[in-house]
């Protein structure tokens, strides 16, 4: 199957699509050029591959210098907080009058993808009660819930 066929560009041409534009894109831009330029360095493949995924995913400088104690702290904070979130999340579902396992889908999932590829130390990411009725609003207009 051609990308001409599915209606999108090959990368590196002019009008790139957007996953490409979006997602590879910066994550070349993040690789240093010793890493990805094979004359520049005489290591291997797999040590300069593994370098650019050090440079691609900031999880990794964390974990370097994650001990014992803190993941201890950590466990017991996420098990209280995931506990708070999932409920909340649940109400938000019923507000949102989608079915109630959207809710924990939705308080469970951004932060883990954030986890890998964000870079900020202090966020929180999760469901929210205005959104939750914004969304409502919209998918009250199709009553068949599997087509929300």
């Amino acid at each position: 199957m051609s990308l001409r066929r599915e209606g999108l560009r090959e990368p590196g041409t002019p009008q790139q699509n957007l996953l490409y534009r979006s997602l590879v894109t910066p994550l070349l831009r993040r690789a240093t050029p010793e890493v990805l330029n094979a004359a520049a360095s005489k290591e291997p493949i797999t040590t300069r591959l593994a370098a650019a995924v050090f440079n691609c995913l900031p999880i990794t400088m964390v974990l370097q210098a994650y001990t014992g104690s803190v993941a201890k702290r950590d466990i017991r904070g996420g098990v209280v907080l995931g506990l708070v979130a999932i409920s909340q999340s649940m109400a938000h579902a019923n507000i949102a009058h989608v079915t109630l396992i959207h809710g924990p889908y939705s308080c469970v999932w951004p932060p883990l993808i954030y986890a890998l590829f964000g870079s900020s130390r202090h966020l929180s990411v999760g469901t929210g009660a205005m959104m939750a009725l914004m969304t409502g609003e919209q998918v009250v207009k199709y009553p068949d819930i599997e087509t929300r």
